[in-house]
């Protein structure tokens, strides 16, 4: 079967990245899957994903590579990222080996490719199925602004400045007056002071926790914000994969407005990170406030690259184990495995710094 791992320190934007690109390639591939880490799924409690079929053995550090891998399974492969040329950005494009991959293989990686999901959106919409949260009810003619603050703030070059809500703003009131204004968000005294007159809703202002957020999503229970987002037929979102899902998902989207260059909206010049996130039915909004298609991003994203060939730098390179089966038997294969991960984490730690 194909295997992917669910980590502790992934939101949930990121494990449904990972769970629909697992199933997308079994399916691809005529063959069984199989999801381990399913304790630490974030969307559980409103979610109702299937997991295939039991995986037994293996194991991994946070977010690989395999230490072993599970009992059956003979291959492993970790996704190629690509930094910008003299920066720790990710503007990685679509990996080709994850679309090669073959069967009996364990794989991990940020798998943020529109690209992977081609053909795939009405069957990603049955594979998740969602029980709407009590507390969310938005009034029809409804935009919801979300508004991640939070572990979001303290970088420059991601956190979105207050004139992308309200020149989004305005795009809406442009382009469908009337409509009504609602925002979500992990920082109510912060939002308030940008957009005066729009009224908080969903989880912040609930008092119950989510003992199963991921420890950098702040507020309360993620099922509140994430069906209000799949309510509202106007969306304004940041650069977060919670949010994309959400709008992604929905069916009764009129106008979903995002950040152009996503996660590099206050940086990009051209590049996109990642390179291959523009999505179908998105408008995306850039520093000046005007709005492209997805089709004209793309285009334009394209004839930039293709003159640019040089600004992707490989950070991580494809970590391929073809030869290795649930644990090594052999003193050399053990070693083996180590230092393929020493060497993995030793690269990751000076990403990150």
């Amino acid at each position: 079967m194909i295997v992917n791992e669910l980590y502790t320190g992934q939101g949930l934007g990121n494990q449904l990245w990972n769970y629909v690109v697992a199933r997308i390639l079994a399916d691809t591939l005529d063959c069984p899957f199989g999801i381990m880490g399913q304790s630490t799924f974030k969307g559980q409690d409103f979610m109702s994903l299937d997991f295939g079929q039991a995986v037994t053995g293996g194991s991994s550090p946070e977010g690989g590579p395999a230490t072993t891998l599970p009992h059956g399974i003979q291959h492993y492969y970790r996704e190629r990222r690509e930094n910008l040329r003299g920066t720790t950005t990710d503007i990685s494009r679509t990996d080709p080996g994850i679309l090669a991959i073959q069967p009996s293989t364990k794989f991990d990686g940020n798998c943020q490719s529109t690209k992977y999901l081609a053909g795939y959106h009405d069957q990603i919409r049955q594979w998740i199925a969602i029980t709407p949260s009590p507390d969310a009810q938005l009034p029809p003619n409804a935009c919801l602004i979300h508004m991640r603050c939070g572990d979001f703030s303290g970088l420059k070059d991601v956190f979105l400045p207050p004139e992308y809500y309200r020149q989004a703003v305005e795009n809406v009131r442009k382009a469908h007056p009337g409509v009504t204004f609602f925002c979500v968000t992990d920082q109510p005294n912060v939002a308030k002071k940008i957009l005066q007159e729009v009224e908080i809703v969903g989880a912040s202002l609930v008092k119950t926790d989510d003992a199963r957020r991921a420890a950098h999503h702040r507020g309360g229970p993620i099922a509140i914000d994430f069906t209000l987002m799949m309510q509202a037929e106007y969306l304004i979102i940041p650069n977060s994969s919670f949010s994309w899902w959400a709008a992604y998902l929905s069916m009764n989207k009129k106008m979903i407005i995002a950040p152009k260059y996503w996660a590099r909206y206050n940086a990009g010049d051209g590049f996109w990170s990642t390179s291959d996130c523009i999505t179908e039915g998105f408008l995306y909004q850039d520093k000046a406030g005007q709005l492209m298609s997805a089709v004209d991003c793309w285009q334009e994203k394209d004839a930039f690259e293709a003159t640019r060939q040089d600004m992707f730098v490989t950070a991580d390179p494809t970590t391929v184990l073809p030869t290795l089966t649930t644990a090594p038997t052999t003193i050399l294969g053990k070693v083996r495995l180590r230092f393929d991960q020493v060497l993995h984490q030793l690269k990751h730690r000076g990403q990150n710094r």
